[in-house]
């Protein structure tokens, strides 16, 4: 039963009107359904799943995982998946990415070190006598 036009589920649920909106035509999740002038109205337990999304993404889902991790649980109530184990996921990914970019940028300035040092031998080998050819 939908009670809540879409600026009372905004306020209530801490998004905004817009996000509403854009949630619902990006992802299907939740959808208000319609007054006869064709104005959204949402449930209550639509604002609770809209106040567990906002939790989810503060917690550090995207936007895109938190709806995934809704829709599966709304079509298996029984689902393993939880918010945890994304955010767990999600933040190991990210510390992972932090350590790739550490090694990429050690190794290239170990090349430009590598590069310097070559530059400066040819630069020493060009100033001393070439003790190669007979005098």
């Amino acid at each position: 039963m939908a009670l809540y036009s879409i600026g009372t589920a905004a306020r209530l649920s801490g998004l905004a009107v817009a996000t509403l909106r854009n949630w619902e035509h990006r992802y299907g999740v939740i959808v208000a359904s319609r007054n006869p002038a064709g104005q959204r109205l949402y449930s209550p337990s639509q604002i609770e799943d809209l106040r567990t999304l906002r939790d989810w993404i503060l917690s550090g889902l995207t936007a895109a995982e938190a709806h995934g991790l809704l829709e599966e649980q709304q079509r298996n109530p029984r689902s393993l998946v939880s918010a945890d184990a994304l955010i767990v996921r999600r933040r190991a990914f990210a510390a992972l990415r932090r350590r790739a970019a550490a090694t990429r940028a050690a190794s290239a300035a170990t090349r430009e070190q590598a590069a310097d040092t070559v530059r400066q031998l040819e630069a020493l080998r060009q100033r001393l006598p070439d003790w190669t050819t007979p005098s």
